[in-house]
């Protein structure tokens, strides 16, 4: 095996690694988003499975993994039209992963806020 290949090889361990962790952090955070349903209007949350940071940091989770996974897909296949076809496809998972950073960033802001506010009229009390 030259070095070309070994560095291949590497890349693709470090992907295929990347990948299941992402996968078990995301599965880890929608588990607990969902759990967390029941007392979320106590943490200035909306009592909605997606509108919940954590479920929303879980699927941004999976959106990067699909992401690390269509680039190892890139890496290994050498047709240049399905590379085309899998650069496509990666283009759009990551807008799709920016877009749920983004919405994942931006209910994390809203709850926190939501919680300050609360806490502030309680005090008020």
């Amino acid at each position: 095996m030259d070095n070309s290949g070994i560095a291949l090889l590497a890349i693709s361990v470090f992907l295929a690694g990347g990948i299941v962790i992402l996968i078990m952090v995301g599965s880890l955070s929608i588990r607990t988003g969902l759990r967390a349903l029941p007392r979320a209007h106590h943490l200035g949350q909306e009592a909605v499975w997606h509108k919940q940071p954590n479920v929303m940091f879980g699927f941004t989770n999976f959106s990067f993994a699909l992401l690390l996974g269509m680039v190892l897909v890139f890496l290994l296949v050498e047709d240049m039209s399905v590379k085309g076809i899998v650069a496509g496809i990666g283009m759009c998972m990551l807008i799709l992963s920016v877009v749920l950073v983004a919405r994942s960033i931006f209910y994390t802001l809203q709850a926190a806020r939501n919680l300050r506010g609360k806490r502030v009229t309680r005090n008020e009390d």
